[in-house]
């Protein structure tokens, strides 16, 4: 029964043609929490990107004189800088540059506020655009969280590689589902 089952997957997959990708999930699948941590304000390769975390700050306002997007009673907003430096011999287009993911104790990851980071950057000046070899850029991040929440000795910024690789988006493997896929690095909030 076993055999006639795997067979019949094997059927099916094979009809997908060599153009459609198959994501396999693996025993093997590691978790954030299992990643080791880098420390705050230590930089690492990641690909052919240099990646450094360089503030991490709770906030009552963001934007240029605090006008942003702003808070109820009980909220915070949660900014990171960080800097992502071109270690490859070619550009990299914006669309190929990682963005980051804040993740609580629990591996939960927390959804950006697009308004308050769109903001915030335009007032830190942050790059936009292909970023060319051996250069850097500055990034902005930022989250709207519950201030109880929020927990800086054991939140972790998660910085996902799959989509700086240079391939296709239909055929970039995703970790974990993919065990050839590049782990994320995960960086320490202090």
């Amino acid at each position: 029964m076993r055999t006639t089952l795997a067979a019949l997957a094997l059927l099916a997959l094979s009809s997908c043609g060599p153009d459609m990708p198959v994501i396999e999930a693996t025993e093997a699948s590691t978790s954030e929490s299992s990643l080791p941590t880098i420390p705050f304000g230590e930089a690492r390769l990641g690909g052919n990107l240099e990646i450094s975390v360089n503030s991490v700050e709770e906030r009552s306002a963001v934007g240029v004189y605090g006008m942003g997007p702003k808070l109820s009673p009980g909220e915070t907003f949660v900014v990171v800088r960080y800097t992502l430096k071109n270690t490859s011999k070619k550009p990299i287009e914006s669309f190929n540059l990682p963005g980051v993911e804040l993740i609580d104790g629990q591996d939960q990851a927390y959804a950006e506020d697009s308004e308050a980071e769109m903001v915030e950057a335009i007032k830190n000046e942050d790059s936009s655009g292909a970023l060319n070899p051996k250069v850097s850029a500055k990034k902005t991040a930022v989250w709207k969280l519950d201030k109880a929440s929020f927990d800086k000795a054991t939140w972790r910024l998660k910085v996902p590689l799959d989509q700086t690789l240079e391939a296709r988006v239909d055929k970039v493997a995703k970790w974990p589902m993919d065990a050839n896929a590049p782990r994320p690095l995960i960086f320490a909030l202090k």
